[in-house]
């Protein structure tokens, strides 16, 4: 992982656990990871990808930076991909996080 990748909770962790079970927010959270590498494959250079996540009862939005070469097609591609994700059951209220992942090209 490049420095600034991984996960930051936007939500505090008390909120989180009132709203949703920590083993829901890591299956969810994992899923979001696997979409973004995926993703971030397709690139043709160095590329980085920062995604907010807010999860409500009935569903989930998602926003979407980058930095490098990620092409906007395949930034379209994450975006519908990671909104297919089945929702992360939440109680009430939101629950927000960001995921950030660089990928350099295979040499």
């Amino acid at each position: 992982m490049a420095p600034g990748d991984g996960i930051r909770l936007l939500t505090e962790e008390t909120t989180i656990k009132a709203r949703c079970t920590a083993s829901d927010l890591a299956t969810f959270c994992q899923e979001v990871r696997i979409r973004m590498a995926r993703t971030l494959a397709q690139c043709s250079g160095p590329a980085k990808v920062l995604v907010r996540v807010t999860c409500m009862p009935e569903g989930h939005r998602v926003q979407l930076a980058s930095e490098g070469r990620a092409p906007r097609v395949a930034l379209q591609s994450l975006h519908d991909a990671l909104g297919s994700i089945a929702k992360l059951p939440i109680r009430s209220g939101e629950v927000v996080f960001e995921i950030a992942l660089t990928a350099a090209p295979s040499a």
